[in-house]
């Protein structure tokens, strides 16, 4: 079960890991939790993996997201997440760009900016902080344009790794 993720929202989130803590089953097999949110950007998201890393450190192992620019994923970092969710949607999958107007226009230059921001910065969590990349749809319609060839993904998600991603959702 070590590779299992739990999605849950904010809410629930809060009400299962900050509310009632399950400190001792957490703490004796180790849990992934995915608080699966669209605005990683979120004050009330950034206490509560804080809240939750103080009860559980690294016994509980966090990604979270999604985020538009590296000023969101250092503050996101900063609270102590282990995975974010880099890149927000605008394809068929995901329509929250069309929905609130928040993105970005190159997956691959956002992938890059925040790399570069977790190799210089001084602090732990946001050094040891995986990114992934996300709204890859959008980026393989963008590298068609770009370079001329149909892509079927493979050269997007190479892109995407040479650029500083540590994982691709797909």
């Amino acid at each position: 079960d070590w590779f299992v993720w739990r999605s849950l929202s904010i809410t629930e989130f809060i009400s299962k890991y900050i509310d009632e803590p399950i400190t001792l089953m957490v703490k004796a097999k180790p849990h992934k939790v995915i608080i699966d949110c669209a605005n990683g950007n979120n004050p009330a998201l950034h206490r509560c993996i804080e809240k939750a890393k103080e009860l559980y450190g690294d016994s509980l192992t966090i990604m979270a997201g999604n985020v538009s620019s590296p000023e969101a994923f250092h503050e996101l970092a900063l609270s102590g997440c282990d995975y974010i969710r880099v890149g927000i949607g605008g394809s068929v999958a995901c329509n929250t760009t069309k929905n609130t107007g928040v993105g970005q226009e190159n997956l691959g230059e956002l992938i890059k900016d925040c790399y570069k921001l977790r190799e210089i910065d001084a602090n732990d969590n946001v050094k040891n902080c995986k990114i992934v990349a996300d709204g890859i749809s959008s980026y393989i319609d963008l590298c068609q344009k770009a370079y001329g060839f149909l892509d079927n993904g493979y050269a997007a998600i190479n892109k995407l790794l040479f650029l500083g991603a540590d994982m691709i959702m797909v």
